[in-house]
């Protein structure tokens, strides 16, 4: 019996090592290729990813950054959002949802979330709305978030957001590789960020992401933005360096292919979960989420 009171050592939520047992080999060849051709800064490696990752979601344009944050920073400027805008997120996410906004000077207004997916609820986000105007608040736009796998309910939040002539950036940090109602995240927003984080559903060894659109305007002004405003020699605005790095690109250049097998595999991990759980004080049983 452990310290914690159970019998058995706890799962780790993500098994790196194991992964990396099946993708090795190829790891190391890319990454001694990476070192024979000595481009380490956006070369063909980081190119041939952006282009697996938008034709995996359907999309035209991937950019690849330094990470989920960056990826959502990134949109965010590329939206152009204001000091004093304020943008709706849902009031259960990751710290970084809100905290972009506020490092553009905007102000987060708070949306609840469905309980039994965890994203953002349409009714909420009505009344959001309504209590930013009392308020006196210009609201410029929403961000969503794809919690748990799980695409949010976008036929119920998306004409909510087009009835008040909003724009829709999503988070789909946990939701790469999901699909909702047939069509891929990246789809529903004018711009899609995700992340990859080893924990991710396509995560790297070490930090990085990428911003995925249709909108060729926007692609245009989001690689400036990842290389300090910049387009060759001509300044368009204050940015920073976002850009990705090639060594970390290797893991993922070896995995979107893999993505649809690898995604069937985490969810059927609560279905396994189900059949044979533990017996104690503190074990909670799994119920399988319905797919959409």
């Amino acid at each position: 019996m452990s310290a914690t009171g159970l019998s058995q050592p706890p799962l780790a939520f993500v098994d790196l090592r194991r992964q990396q047992e099946t993708i090795r080999r190829r790891i190391d060849s890319a990454i001694a290729r990476v070192l024979d051709h000595g481009q380490y800064i956006l070369g063909p490696e980081v190119q041939g990813l952006e282009v697996q990752l938008a034709a995996f979601c359907g999309i035209r344009h991937a950019i690849t950054c330094g990470s989920g944050t960056d990826a959502l920073l990134m949109a965010l400027m590329a939206q152009g959002l204001q000091p004093g805008q304020a943008v709706v997120v849902p009031s259960f996410t990751f710290a970084a949802t809100a905290e972009v906004v506020c490092l553009l000077g905007g102000i987060p207004v708070f949306a609840d979330v469905q309980k039994a997916t965890f994203n953002l609820d349409a009714d909420s986000l009505k009344m959001a709305l309504l209590t930013a105007r009392h308020l006196g608040l210009a609201v410029a736009g929403v961000i969503s978030v794809d919690l748990f796998g799980q695409p949010c309910l976008y036929d119920t939040i998306v004409p909510v957001i087009e009835e008040n002539k909003l724009w829709l950036i999503c988070d789909a940090a946990q939701s790469f590789g999901a699909s909702y109602r047939g069509r891929p995240v990246g789809h529903f927003g004018a711009m899609t960020a995700t992340s990859f984080f080893p924990a991710k559903p396509l995560g790297c060894y070490g930090d990085g992401g990428a911003v995925l659109t249709d909108d060729s305007s926007l692609a245009g002004v989001l690689r400036s933005l990842r290389v300090h405003g910049s387009t060759r020699f001509k300044r368009r605005c204050c940015s920073k360096n976002w850009r990705f790095s090639k060594a970390r690109s290797q893991p993922e250049s070896a995995q979107p292919a893999g993505m649809t097998p690898s995604c069937r595999k985490r969810s059927g991990a609560p279905y396994a979960a189900t059949e044979q759980p533990a017996s104690g004080p503190n074990t909670r049983s799994l119920s399988p989420r319905a797919t959409r």
